[in-house]
């Protein structure tokens, strides 16, 4: 959802009380409704070789109802068959707490901490 730009799409994974930080900037977005209007400006204004990758290392059962997963999401720049593999720009490393609802399982709590370039998030043993 995230790389065919659809803001709909993609602020559907949360719940309508959804909260999704980003820790390093200090920027936190409360509900489905912020989170649609943030990302439906930002992808307004993606250039279209921008790509997004996520990876989940480890997912932990908390109760029936509720998850939690560990992972890694990383904004590269497609090379258009310049490169065999795009390039990276930009790495997250993120925690969710995913709640089963009514709709399917959402992203109630999502954090993503941006990485220094270079750093590798740890794949769990």
């Amino acid at each position: 959802m995230w790389n065919a730009r659809d803001a709909e799409r993609f602020s559907a994974l949360f719940t309508a009380d959804s909260s999704f930080g980003f820790v390093d900037r200090g920027q936190s977005l409360e509900s489905r409704a912020t989170i649609h209007q943030h990302f439906a400006g930002q992808f307004a204004k993606l250039a279209p070789d921008l790509l997004h990758r996520t990876s989940v290392h480890q997912v932990r059962v908390i109760a029936d109802d509720v998850i939690t997963a560990d992972g890694k999401v990383e904004i590269l720049r497609d090379g258009s068959g310049k490169s065999p593999e795009p390039a990276v720009l930009k790495t997250f490393a993120i925690l969710a707490v995913m709640l089963r609802t009514a709709e399917g399982w959402r992203i109630r709590v999502l954090r993503a901490y941006e990485l220094p370039a270079g750093s590798a998030v740890p794949a769990d043993d």
